[in-house]
C-alpha cells in the first residue's frame, strides 16, 4: 500500500491498456496467496537479471508452470531454455519482447507440465538438506577413541 507501489500499479494498468494487453495480461494486485497465482498462471515471467537463487522460479516450475528468466544469476541454471521455460538475453528489451510474443502466440513449445516438476525436484527442502547433510559429515572432524 506505499505510495510507490501504488504509483508503478497504475503505470503499470495503463501500459496494459495503451497497448489493448487486457485479454493476455492479469495484474491481480496484492496477493495474499502467491501458491493460488502460480497455480493460476500459464508462465512466471522474471524478468531481474541479478536473482542469486530464484526461489520463486524453483516454486513455479515445481508446480508445472514454465518461466521465462533472464539467461543470468540463479533462474539461468534453473530454467532449461526451450525445455523448461525460455531465457532471454540480459539487457535487451528486444530479446525479452521476441521471447513474450512467442509465449503470447503460443509458439513455445516445452516439457509437460510433470516433465517440468521433475526437473527441479531435485532441488526440493529435502532434498537440498540430505545433500548439505552428506556434506557436513564430510567435514567433520574425525573423532579420536580415547585409550
Amino acid at each position: 500500500n506505499d505510495p510507490d507501489s501504488k504509483n508503478y500499479a497504475c503505470e503499470l494498468r495503463n501500459f496494459v491498456a495503451h497497448h489493448r494487453l487486457e485479454k493476455q495480461v492479469n495484474l491481480p494486485g496484492p496477493a495474499p496467496s502467491v501458491l493460488a497465482c502460480l497455480r493460476d498462471a500459464d508462465w512466471l515471467v522474471h524478468p531481474t537479471p541479478a536473482e542469486p537463487c530464484g526461489v520463486a522460479v524453483i516454486e513455479a516450475l515445481a508446480l508445472g508452470v514454465p518461466a521465462l528468466v533472464s539467461a543470468s544469476g540463479g533462474p539461468a541454471e534453473i530454467v532449461e531454455h526451450g525445455q523448461t521455460g525460455l531465457q532471454f538475453e540480459p539487457g535487451n528489451p528486444a530479446d525479452l519482447a521476441a521471447k513474450l510474443r512467442a509465449i503470447l502466440r503460443r509458439q513455445i513449445a516445452l516439457k509437460t507440465p510433470a516433465e517440468i516438476r521433475a526437473s527441479v525436484r531435485p532441488r526440493s527442502a529435502s532434498q537440498t538438506a540430505a545433500k548439505y547433510g552428506a556434506l557436513y559429515e564430510l567435514l567433520r572432524p574425525a573423532r579420536t577413541v580415547p585409550r
